[in-house]
C-alpha cells in the first residue's frame, strides 16, 4: 500500500507492482491518446496529486484499488482511463465502457466529464 498526501487528506492507493509509481507534473507527460491530453488540458490546468500518480499506472494497464476522500480526484482518474480506451479504439459509436456508481447524483457529473473527455455525447 502506498500513501499520497493531497491537501491534508490521506489517500491510499493499493497496487500490485514491484516498482514505485511514476508521478507526472503535466498532462503532456502521460502516455495516452493525444486527443485525450488536449481534452484534459481544457478541463484542468494540471493533474491533481492523485491523478499524477494513478494515471501513468492505469495507462499501463494495471489494476488498482483507490480509496480517497471526496474531492481528491478519483472520478477524474477513472473517467480519464475510460476515455483513453474510447480514443484508442478510435470509434466513438461502437463499443462500450460501463461505469458504476453507488450515488445517483454522481451519474450526471460522470456523464459530463466523460463527454468532455471524448467530445461525444454519451447515454
Amino acid at each position: 500500500m502506498m500513501n499520497l498526501t493531497s491537501e491534508s487528506n490521506l489517500v491510499y492507493v493499493q497496487y500490485s507492482a514491484g516498482n514505485e509509481l511514476d508521478y507526472v507534473q503535466t498532462f503532456n507527460e502521460l502516455i495516452c491518446h493525444p486527443k485525450l491530453i488536449n481534452n484534459l488540458q481544457k478541463l484542468w490546468t494540471v493533474p491533481k496529486p492523485l491523478a499524477s500518480a494513478v494515471l501513468p499506472f492505469g495507462f499501463g494497464g494495471k489494476d488498482m484499488i483507490i480509496e480517497a476522500k471526496d474531492g481528491s480526484g478519483k472520478t477524474s482518474c477513472f473517467t480519464t482511463l475510460a476515455a483513453n480506451i474510447v480514443h484508442k479504439n478510435n470509434n466513438l459509436k461502437r463499443g462500450a465502457v460501463v461505469i458504476l456508481t453507488p450515488k445517483a447524483e454522481d451519474v450526471y457529473k460522470i456523464q459530463k466529464i466523460v463527454e468532455a473527455l471524448i467530445d461525444f455525447p454519451v447515454l
